[in-house]
């Protein structure tokens, strides 16, 4: 499975929204303990100064992300809503693939020993809610490195409550950017050019894959779907899929 470098997902928005949230909340510290003292001039230099933090954030993350949406808490990562089929799969054609997260989390930590560099790999769920989102950023802006620290670590799990529909959970390769093992990185056309990627083995043919279910999409042709997938990962030598 391959997890693209978070500079080039197709909402560039969401790279940014946890690094606003948190240097926003920095100014606002800022403000609270100065303003009063030195007036309008210092909030004028700290809107300059948040602007370079938010660009020294961008230049400390090296990060690389897989996204899936899950049904619930204890449920595989795999998603069987309507919503999601139709946004993402054309006619209802095509599959939803379940991961165990424990087993998925296990396999991408082999990239940890394989790496000739520091990175490390978690799966965490997205928070959409904005009060708890709040509550995250109030208890780690206390200085600039705590800034930058915790927006490198929030960044995946931060998303817009709009798309909180999808319940998604990301799979993270996380790294700094002098760090990051450039022999594990590899490269493919994308909407947005020439776009960095990191390969995740699965090893599907072995036991303890985390290859857990396959969803077919809903259409009139479900069970041919299933009938037909079934014969196609005995021929791969996939067991063990619900």
């Amino acid at each position: 499975i391959w997890a693209t470098d978070y500079r080039f997902l197709n909402d560039t928005s969401e790279r940014e929204h946890a690094v606003t949230l948190f240097s926003q909340e920095l100014s606002m510290q800022a403000n609270g303990r100065l303003a009063k003292r030195l007036g309008a001039a210092i909030r004028r230099f700290d809107t300059s100064q948040t602007q370079d933090l938010v660009q020294e954030i961008y230049r400390s993350v090296s990060a690389y992300y897989v996204s899936f949406s899950s049904d619930a808490n204890d449920s595989p990562l795999s998603g069987d809503r309507l919503s999601q089929w139709r946004g993402y799969a054309q006619n209802g054609q095509g599959f939803s693939l379940g991961f165990h997260r424990g087993r998925l989390l296990k396999t991408a930590k082999r990239l940890e020993t394989k790496a000739k560099k520091n990175i490390f790999a978690y799966i965490g769920e997205c928070i959409y809610e904005d009060i708890e989102k709040q509550a995250i950023v109030t208890s780690n802006s206390v200085t600039r490195k705590h800034v930058v620290e915790s927006s490198n670590t929030w960044m995946a799990q931060f998303k817009h409550v709009g798309f909180k529909e999808e319940r998604e959970w990301r799979l993270v390769i996380h790294g700094s950017v002098n760090e990051t093992d450039s022999d594990l990185v590899r490269i493919h056309d994308r909407p947005f050019g020439r776009t960095p990627y990191i390969e995740v083995p699965l090893g599907l043919k072995y036991k303890g894959s985390p290859l857990e279910r396959i969803v077919a999409g809903p259409s009139q042709y479900t069970d041919l779907a299933a009938a037909s997938l079934r014969i196609e990962l005995k021929k791969m030598g996939i067991q063990g899929v619900e």
